[in-house]
């Protein structure tokens, strides 16, 4: 009976004509690199994955749209170089967790209580009719995705571009119920009843808060962000929040980074506009 030995990959020659693995030692030590390459990559796959399933475990997604997404896109998950913001550089003293959150689920992150909190709150003011929502600056989709797993019926657009839009969210299926729009979308709402607005961190230092507010002729208002002078919105928007809106409820949270330095909050905030500015709708 032949035997068949086991030898190390043929290396092939590099520079010069020497051979790379011209002696069988060196050869192992070239295939024992690879192996070892190989393997690190497999256990950081796996581990992301973990880390995944884990956001969405806590996020209260029903057993059918777990299922879906882990057979999708979880067990074939393999990591790439996240590219992050189109303009931003990940930072570097957040934990890989947050990055990744980031850059697969979108920069706030949401747990079943919190979603409980925004359902049960609007259910609570559209007393029992149905509604519908608009979200603006969606980004990745992760928070409409959520709330339409609960059923409410979300339309959510995006610029899809700009300094805090990352590439890598287009694989995830919540990136794909995000539609490219702008403050047109709000202003073609007009004749519409019962639609909620819903804004989620817009870019602090710009208009388009306000812009949205402006356009918007609805009663209710959901914001996700922090209270005025944080990283969200604007002062004008600040403004025309405590001039025209009443704050019915509010829920703080508090969101965990790499170390206590790195721990923030936000808060989801529920308004509903002041009845003496019913006549005054488009003007914040």
């Amino acid at each position: 009976m032949t035997q068949t030995s086991h030898r190390a990959p043929k290396v092939p020659k590099v520079a010069g004509g020497h051979e790379l693995g011209a002696i069988e030692e060196a050869g192992e030590d070239v295939w024992r690199q690879d192996f070892t390459v190989l393997h690190e990559q497999l256990l950081e796959d796996s581990e992301r994955r973990a880390a995944i399933l884990d956001i969405l475990l806590r996020s209260g997604l029903s057993d059918e749209s777990l299922q879906s997404v882990f057979q999708n896109y979880v067990r074939g998950y393999v990591h790439t170089q996240d590219k992050g913001p189109t303009h931003v550089t990940l930072s570097g003293q957040a934990s890989w967790t947050d990055n990744l959150h980031k850059c697969h689920f979108g920069w706030a992150p949401f747990k079943k209580d919190d979603i409980d909190y925004i359902t049960r709150c609007l259910r609570r003011e559209m007393q029992g009719t149905s509604f519908s929502i608009i979200e603006m600056g969606a980004g990745s989709g992760w928070l409409s995705f959520l709330l339409r797993d609960r059923g409410v019926t979300v339309r959510a657009y995006d610029s899809c571009d700009g300094k805090t839009y990352c590439q890598s969210w287009s694989w995830w299926p919540w990136h794909k119920g995000v539609a490219k729009g702008s403050v047109k979308q709000i202003e073609g709402l007009a004749s519409e009843e019962f639609v909620v607005l819903l804004l989620c961190w817009p870019e602090p230092d710009t208009s388009f808060a306000m812009e949205c507010l402006c356009a918007f002729s609805g009663d209710v208002f959901v914001f996700v962000g922090e209270p005025a002078g944080g990283c969200t919105a604007d002062g004008t928007f600040y403004q025309a929040l405590d001039h025209s809106w009443s704050l019915v409820d509010s829920r703080e949270r508090i969101m965990d980074g790499a170390s206590d330095e790195s721990q923030h909050s936000d808060v989801i905030y529920i308004y509903r506009r002041k009845q003496n500015q019913t006549q005054h709708k488009g003007a914040g």
